[in-house]
């Protein structure tokens, strides 16, 4: 399997993964989302948020396209905004990895990390 292929392979795992943590996480009321668990980033909520603002900036990072939004969370609709963040960035990572060539893994991108540090790394590596 070639490195492309691989990576393609990956991101198709991801975007099943994630549906099916969607799906269990479906099983929980607003309240049990939001309920802090001391984990990473505070409840089930915040983890899936947080994922899901990940794959948004990284893949903003890989398009170069320096755009990141997050998902706007209403009482009421929680779950379904963040369901509605993730079906957006599946299909945006899907157009990418679909878009990508084997040439395209070994071109350098430069990008600022969270901490403000400029960064270059061949987008394979990312």
């Amino acid at each position: 399997m070639s490195a492309l292929e691989q990576i393609r392979a990956l991101y198709e795992y991801n975007e099943w993964a994630n549906n099916h943590v969607l799906d269990a996480a479906s099983e929980l009321s607003e309240g049990e989302l939001g309920r802090e668990m001391g984990a990473s980033f505070g409840s089930v909520q915040g983890n899936l948020v947080h994922v899901v603002g990940a794959q948004v900036l990284w893949l903003a990072r890989w398009a170069q396209s320096g755009t990141v939004g997050m998902p706007r969370l209403q009482e009421g609709r929680v779950l379904e905004a963040i369901r509605d963040a993730y079906a957006k960035s599946h299909e945006d990572l899907r157009r990418f990895v679909k878009s990508l060539s084997a040439g395209d893994l070994t071109s350098v991108l430069s990008y600022t990390d969270s901490r403000g540090e400029r960064l270059e790394r061949p987008l394979g590596q990312l």
